[in-house]
C-alpha cells in the first residue's frame, strides 16, 4: 500500500516538476494589470457587461448555466468543432448536430475567427426564441454587415489567451441583460484557497507550455495533457488573475489587429481562391486566427502542412465551411495558415512566392 502511494505520488510530482516553469512565472508575475486589461476590454465593446473568466471553455459552461441549459437539454454545434469544447458542453447540457424542437441554445462558432453569415442564421431561426452563444474562441475582431464579433448572441464567449500572450482567460459578454445578474452570481462564487493553489499549478504548467519552442511543444503536450492542474485551470470559470503581454489600453489592442489583419489581406490579395469571403464581409476589419487555404489537390495541401514545418508551424488538412452557415454548410478541405501574433508576415511571403501559381 506504502508502495503505491509513494508510486502515485512520485509520477504525480514527475508530471508537475516537468511542466512547470518557475523562472517564466515569475518574470511575468508583476507584468501587465488585470483590472486595466478588463477597463481597455470594456473601453473596446462600450460597454460595461462583460466578466473574465480563467478559459474560453469556462465562458461557455457559464453561459450555459446563465441559460439554464439542463442535462438533458439539446444543444445546437457545429459538425467540426473542437473535442474540448464538446467537452464543456457535456458538462452542463448535451451537445447535438440536429436542429429541432428538442434545441434549447445554439453554439455559433466563428470558425478560425471568420463571422458566421449572420443574416441567413437569423433568417431560419425566424421568429423562434431561441438563445445563442457566441462563440468566438478564434478572434476578437470582425464585421459582417450590420453585425460585429460578440454582438451577435444573447451571451458570446472568448479565449483571450488565443490572441494575446497571456495565461490562459476567457472573457462573457452579456447582451441580454436580463442575463446579468446571473452571470455576476455564478463568477462571485469564493475561491478556496486549495482551488486558488489548483489555480497556480495550472498557470504554472501552462506558462511551461508556452515558454517552449512550437518544436518542442508536440513533446510537451503530452506532459501537460495529464495535468490535473492544467485541466482544473481550463474547467474552473472562476477568474482570479491573468499574466504575460497583456495589453494595457486601446492603442495595445490595435497593434495586435493590424498584426493580424494584415496578414489576413497578404494572403486575400495573393490567391484567386476566396470561396469563404462572404458579399457582407468587411475584410479590412476582420482578423481570423487562420486564413484557410483551400484546395482538392491533397497532394499540394501535404506539401504546404510540410512547408510550413520549416517553420515550426505544425498544422494538419481540415474541413472548412465556406458557407459559413450552421444551419447549411458546405465543407472543404483547407490547411490553416495561423495568423496570430509572433508568426513574423516575412513567413507568409515567402509562402505565396512558394505557392501563389499553384493553386
Amino acid at each position: 500500500m506504502v508502495y503505491n502511494f509513494k508510486m502515485k505520488f512520485t509520477k504525480k510530482f514527475n508530471v508537475f516538476w516537468n511542466t512547470i516553469n518557475f523562472e517564466e512565472y515569475i518574470r511575468l508575475l508583476f507584468k501587465g494589470n488585470s483590472d486595466n486589461f478588463l477597463k481597455t476590454l470594456k473601453s473596446k465593446f462600450k460597454e460595461n457587461n462583460i466578466y473574465l473568466t480563467s478559459s474560453g471553455r469556462g465562458a461557455i459552461q457559464v453561459s450555459l448555466k446563465v441559460l439554464k441549459i439542463k442535462r438533458n437539454d439539446q444543444v445546437l454545434i457545429p459538425a467540426f468543432l473542437s473535442s474540448c469544447v464538446i467537452d464543456s458542453i457535456t458538462s452542463v447540457g448535451t451537445p447535438s448536430l440536429d436542429f429541432s424542437e428538442k434545441t434549447k441554445a445554439i453554439l455559433l462558432y466563428h470558425h478560425w475567427g471568420f463571422m458566421q453569415d449572420m443574416y441567413s442564421i437569423k433568417n431560419y431561426i425566424g421568429n423562434r426564441n431561441i438563445p445563442i452563444i457566441e462563440d468566438c474562441a478564434n478572434t476578437f475582431w470582425g464585421k459582417l454587415g450590420s453585425f460585429e464579433v460578440g454582438n451577435c448572441g444573447d451571451l458570446s464567449t472568448f479565449s483571450l489567451s488565443k490572441i494575446f500572450k497571456i495565461t490562459y482567460c476567457g472573457l462573457v459578454k452579456v447582451n441580454q441583460e436580463k442575463l446579468n445578474s446571473n452571470v455576476k452570481d455564478i463568477l462571485s462564487k469564493k475561491v478556496s484557497l486549495r482551488e486558488y493553489i489548483e489555480h497556480i499549478k495550472g498557470e504554472l504548467t501552462y506558462l511551461g507550455y508556452c515558454s517552449k519552442s512550437p518544436k518542442d511543444r508536440n513533446k510537451f503536450i503530452e506532459n501537460l495533457k495529464i495535468s490535473k492542474w492544467y485541466s482544473y485551470l481550463l474547467s474552473s470559470p472562476t477568474f482570479k488573475d491573468v499574466k504575460g503581454e497583456l495589453p494595457q489600453d486601446l492603442f495595445d489592442l490595435e497593434k495586435t489587429f493590424n498584426d493580424m489583419n494584415a496578414k489576413f489581406l497578404l494572403l486575400l490579395n495573393a490567391f484567386k481562391n476566396k470561396e469563404f469571403i462572404l458579399e457582407n464581409d468587411d475584410i479590412n476589419q476582420m482578423a481570423p486566427i487562420c486564413y484557410p487555404f483551400l484546395s482538392e489537390d491533397i497532394n499540394l495541401l501535404n506539401r504546404i502542412v510540410k512547408w510550413l514545418r520549416k517553420y515550426n508551424i505544425y498544422v494538419d488538412i481540415y474541413n472548412f465551411d465556406i458557407n459559413r452557415n450552421i444551419f447549411n454548410p458546405n465543407y472543404k478541405k483547407c490547411v490553416p495558415l495561423p495568423l496570430y501574433k509572433g508568426i513574423d508576415i516575412k513567413v507568409y511571403k515567402d509562402f505565396i512566392f512558394e505557392f501563389s501559381n499553384k493553386n
